[in-house]
This record gives C-alpha cells, structure tokens and sequence, in this order.
C-alpha cells in the first residue's frame, strides 16, 4: 500500500485517499444499485410453481449472471447476493455460492462467452 502512495504522490502530489465517510458513502451507493438489480431481477422473473410469487430462485441466478458477465467473480457474486436476496440469507452460504457457480458455467457454456 506503500508504495501505490508513492507512486500516487509521483503522478500528483495533491491526489488524497477518500476519508472514511467518502469510502461509505460510495459503498452505500453500490448497494444501493445492488438491490436495485436485484429488485428488477424479482419483478421479471418467472411465476414460482403453484404461485403467483416470483421464482426468487430464477431471480437469484440472473442477478449472478448478470453480475459475472459484468465481471464480479463468483466469491464476489455469492457474497452480494448474500447482502441482497432474503433467499440466500436464508438458505445461507452454499445457495449463494452454488447459485453463483451455476451462473458460471451458463456464462462458460455461451458462445462466444467462455471464461
């Protein structure tokens, strides 16, 4: 970290790390968009069977794939998906992990698309 300052300092002397509440503030603001994909997400997901609830399960996923088409990793994506689906608090880490590992292999398995 150090040295990332130095070299900092070297392009411009005036740059200053975000303090604290800057720091929140932008993470309040990511989740913030989080929630709100996640959100959409729900609204667009297909009936659950026997109800006329969303599949938060289809929600879920396509909140992980849209997520790691963007680039997050799956660690990344299943810890999100932790902080926004009532469903993954629920059913805990192995649903967000799976959830996002299977959004992996969709993504690896498109054409044009293999990571």
């Amino acid at each position: 970290m150090a040295e990332q300052e130095r070299q900092r300092d070297r392009i411009d002397p005036r740059l200053e790390r975000p303090g604290r509440e800057t720091v929140s503030k932008v993470h309040e603001c990511v989740l913030l968009a989080e929630m709100l994909l996640h959100q959409r997400c729900v609204q667009g997901a297909s009936p659950a069977r026997d109800s006329n609830r969303p599949d938060i399960s289809r929600a879920d996923f396509t909140f992980a794939l849209i997520a790691q088409d963007w680039g997050w990793a799956v660690e990344e994506t299943a810890a999100r998906l932790l902080e926004v689906s009532s469903k993954a608090r629920e059913n805990g880490e192995a649903y967000a992990l799976l959830t996002a590992q299977n959004a992996a292999a969709a993504l690896a398995r498109r054409p044009g698309k293999g990571r």
